[in-house]
């Protein structure tokens, strides 16, 4: 019984946590990408990848879009 109570102790735990965490990216990001030439940025492709991930997070998690790419960096 003490297990199952700390293990969704845990479990609520990290879920509020990730909450926490995507409010506070949400309220702190800055879109690069702003419109359509923004995506030309020179720099290094590595850097592009990441910049375009945040782009997605952002827009997925903080602007709740439902677009099909949404879902590809779900774990269900």
């Amino acid at each position: 019984m003490m297990i199952l109570l700390l293990t969704s102790s845990c479990a609520s735990l990290n879920q509020k946590q990730k909450i926490e965490t995507v409010s506070d990216f949400c309220s702190r990001y800055n879109q690069v990408i702003q419109s359509k030439g923004d995506s030309d940025i020179k720099a290094n492709i590595l850097v592009k990848k990441r910049i375009a991930a945040n782009e997605i997070d952002y827009k997925c998690n903080c602007l709740k879009l439902k677009e099909a790419y949404c879902a590809l960096g779900i774990v269900k």
